[in-house]
């Protein structure tokens, strides 16, 4: 059994912006941290890695590197660019997947990919890899994000989180995340086996009602 290393906190590098030869990687990370909301839509792994790697934004991913290895990501959207690759975004499902895997991921994304906010980095996705785990790479990440939130003036962060999922709502909720709001997915989301999610916030300090 390999020891994670207790220093290996301190090698890394929090990158704002990554380049796209990272992207199989970050893909690779994604789809560990999201598979099992769309692994009922498509159930080939390689397919989905392949898919995320045609829609994620490099530009808009924060990365955790050490040594070249890329150990966490997150992905994020700005009210003025999405994370995503919009443009041409149901083209490349539909020319990836079979058209019942391409039908069911356009539910999985209606359901649960909403608009950003006007006041608030949304938070696409955060994954860290299991080596790296409990070692604080998580944090780093969502501290460089809202210092890329302050630096384009919004007002702090926001994600969501899948109420089945009660551990990484405890995790954020220690972070200083509060949910704001519980969005229920309705009759479609029992064919995925998810019954909703939690709008979560992070406010600045300066910004807060009870400052």
């Amino acid at each position: 059994m390999t020891e994670k290393p207790s220093d290996l906190s301190s090698d890394v590098v929090i990158v704002d912006g990554l380049q796209e030869s990272y992207l199989p990687a970050i893909a690779v990370l994604y789809d560990e941290a999201f598979s099992a909301k769309f692994s009922w839509a498509i159930s080939s792994k390689e397919r989905r890695i392949q898919l995320w790697s045609e829609l994620i934004r490099a530009e808009q991913v924060i990365g955790a590197v050490s040594d070249s290895e890329l150990l966490g990501v997150l992905l994020y959207s700005l009210p003025s660019s999405s994370g995503w690759r919009r443009e041409g975004a149901i083209r490349s499902i539909f020319k990836s997947l079979l058209l019942s895997e391409a039908l069911r991921t356009l539910l999985v994304f209606a359901l649960f990919e909403k608009a950003s906010p006007k006041s608030h980095l949304y938070v696409e996705a955060i994954s860290v890899s299991s080596k790296a785990r409990g070692l604080g790479v998580g944090s780093m990440l969502l501290d460089a994000a809202s210092k890329r939130s302050r630096l384009t003036k919004l007002q702090g962060l926001q994600l969501r989180v899948i109420l089945e999922n009660p551990r990484a709502k405890a995790l954020y909720e220690r972070a200083g995340f509060a949910t704001i709001k519980t969005e229920l997915a309705g009759p479609f989301g029992k064919l995925i086996g998810l019954s909703g999610a939690d709008l979560m916030q992070r406010d600045f300090i300066e910004n807060r009602a009870d400052k």
